[in-house]
């Protein structure tokens, strides 16, 4: 199999070689952060291809796969610096450090997360959430397919190899889609892709599915998702996974993790709203970030308790329910600050409504935080606000 995308000149391939073997002799000092390894290996680069190829090389090099948590279904710090300090990781973290890599270096480079057919597969076996990652790399206005992880392990044991596997990279989109199925279509950057279960049905499948014309605009659908800005980029990433594969539970948990940061991202708007115009104000925003919690809730109640993202679920959606009570008493607590700050005459005057609406509040966060059940993390917080704030009424205090 080709490993380059293109025919190269004699002086273009002896350039592209002479990167590949620098990529091998990097420093301590150069491999500090994504960075300082990307400033190294791409010094004497004189394309993005070469760039690209030497990250591949090093990356297959120097990264050993973690099988010890691997085995013990324990998943490691997936963050590039991580990776990068460890010199381990799992497929997550090779491709991670590989896209911190290239945006080092100005590279367009993306995540790609799916399914794919590597260490422990039997054939005809189905699957329901995605077991692997690795990336997709734009070269001259073109998007190429690498997967570092699978150059630097053998594909049945993921023990290290002292060969690099030069299959995966750039490798053909079709050739891919052979043991590689991204959670989303466009990724399969064909204009007939494949559905899980034609995946599922094995190679002639794949391949009878790809010998058939198609008119799928994959180019336009991505430039759709990745025009996005990050967060929604990521909530439209998990619903085109969720569409792709209703089975896939890891994509209810995905997008209620980024729902629920959104509504926590607009509960910090809350404190930028004036005392007095928090009356006025606060009904709206409670609308925008309630709306997004029960999102949220929504997907992780889906959740059954055979996926292995149920735990981590439930306790995110104790998490929806104990920031709703957060926002009713952080109200109810402003609302009795700005009731503090007026005169006789305007607390005699004001003096009915305030009561009403902090007493309501109160009285709202105390229902949310007592449906916090007593095993989840939130339950002693949930219990303090209880004790502490909620036993009297705006006339106590």
């Amino acid at each position: 199999m080709n490993a380059q995308p293109w025919q190269l000149s004699p002086q273009e391939l002896k350039s592209y070689k002479k990167i590949s073997k620098e990529a091998l002799h990097a420093t301590k000092d150069a491999t500090l952060t994504p960075y300082h390894l990307s400033s190294y290996l791409t010094k004497n680069a004189n394309s993005d291809l070469e760039k690209v190829r030497a990250f591949y090389i090093w990356l297959a090099n120097n990264i050993t796969y973690d099988m010890k948590s691997y085995q013990a279904g324990i998943y490691p710090d997936f963050h590039s610096r991580s990776v990068l300090k460890k010199r381990e990781g799992l497929c997550e973290g090779y491709a991670r450090l590989f896209t911190a890599l290239c945006t080092e270096a100005d590279i367009r480079c993306e995540t790609i997360r799916g399914y794919s057919k590597g260490y422990g597969y039997e054939k005809g076996a189905k699957f329901e959430v995605g077991n692997h990652a690795w990336n997709a790399v734009e070269l001259n206005g073109t998007w190429y397919l690498v997967d570092a992880t699978w150059a630097a392990t053998s594909l049945n044991t993921t023990t290290i190899k002292r060969s690099i596997d030069d299959k995966y990279f750039l490798t053909p989109p079709h050739e891919f889609l052979f043991n590689h199925l991204p959670e989303i279509s466009a990724w399969q950057l064909v204009e007939n892709p494949i559905s899980l279960a034609t995946f599922e049905r094995g190679e002639e499948a794949i391949r009878a599915t790809s010998r058939i014309p198609g008119n799928y605009q994959f180019k336009d659908s991505l430039k759709l998702l990745l025009n996005l800005d990050a967060s929604m980029k990521k909530i439209e990433y998990q619903k085109r996974a969720s569409r792709f594969n209703p089975k896939n539970t890891g994509s209810d948990y995905y997008l209620g993790v980024e729902y629920l940061y959104r509504g926590l991202d607009s509960l910090e708007l809350l404190k930028q709203v004036q005392d007095q115009n928090i009356a006025e104000i606060v009904p709206h925003l409670e609308i925008r970030i309630f709306s997004l919690l029960d999102e949220a809730a929504f997907h992780f109640s889906g959740i059954k308790p055979s996926s292995r993202f149920y735990e981590s679920a439930q306790n995110f959606l104790d998490e929806t329910t104990y920031e709703k009570g957060v926002f009713k008493y952080e109200v109810a607590h402003r609302l009795l600050e700005l009731f503090g700050t007026f005169n006789e005459e305007e607390k005699a005057s004001k003096y009915n409504r305030y009561e009403q609406l902090v007493d309501q509040y109160f009285a709202e966060a105390k229902i949310y935080f007592l449906q916090i059940p007593t095993d989840s993390w939130y339950y002693e917080n949930a219990t303090s606000y209880i004790n502490r704030y909620l036993i009297k009424g705006f006339a106590e205090l």
